[in-house]
């Protein structure tokens, strides 16, 4: 496993700051657009798979015949 305890408390904050700093500038306002337009698009695709997805397991529930072929239907 990758340890920093050799590096001092300073110069791991001077990384960790460099980096974020790097990494932000470069980030765009489009990019941060299509990421947010994506994620909604994958969040509605997804729900929309999962509701698909039940309605066809449930379907199969109520339309396959009961086994032993008499009526469960009873009263109390």
């Amino acid at each position: 496993m990758l340890s920093f305890d050799w590096i001092e408390r300073s110069q791991q904050a001077g990384f960790l700051g460099g980096t974020l700093m790097g990494v932000i500038v470069n980030i765009s306002v489009a990019d941060l657009g299509v990421t947010v337009v994506l994620s909604a698009v994958g969040a509605v695709v997804s729900f929309l798979v999962s509701m698909a997805m039940k309605r066809l397991v449930n379907g199969r529930k109520k339309g396959a015949p009961h086994q032993g072929g008499e009526n469960r239907l009873t009263n109390g």
